[in-house]
């Protein structure tokens, strides 16, 4: 790969980046150089190789697996108490939609109730009276 170093025209022997930060030619050649130079990053499978035989060497490789083991056994009876809970809370959840639907039909009930009584206690006279006014406002 061969990077183009174009001096700018009037800058001399500088350089000058977009920041406007200005470095000689020779700086950045190098800086390039080191760049090309640099080692290849290792892959994600080396990464956890690498990270995972040193775990396995300051741990001790059966302490390790000993460890693993355990932390299988309580995930596994972790998530089989979860299963049952979630069949339990699907019980659960429809008992309480149910009881809901019948509180809410329960007080439209009784809001309906309150309002035929309210209308009843209101006496002959007076619902005349309020008629009268209604025609008279138009």
């Amino acid at each position: 790969m061969e990077l183009n170093l174009g001096e700018e025209q009037g800058t001399g022997n500088a350089r000058s980046d977009e920041g406007g930060v200005r470095h000689s030619n020779q700086f950045l050649e190098t800086y390039y150089q080191q760049l090309q130079d640099r080692p290849a990053r290792k892959t994600w499978e080396d990464f956890k190789k690498e990270k995972e035989s040193n775990l396995e060497k300051s741990a001790g490789g059966s302490d390790m697996a000993r460890y693993r083991r355990e932390l299988d056994k309580d995930r596994e009876a972790f998530l089989a108490k979860k299963q049952k809970d979630g069949k339990e809370s699907k019980k659960s959840k429809k008992d309480k939609k149910e009881k809901k639907e019948k509180r809410e039909k329960k007080e439209k009930k009784s809001k309906r109730e309150k309002r035929e009584k309210r209308v009843r206690s209101i006496s002959p006279h007076a619902r005349e009276t309020r008629r009268r006014r209604a025609d008279d406002s138009d």
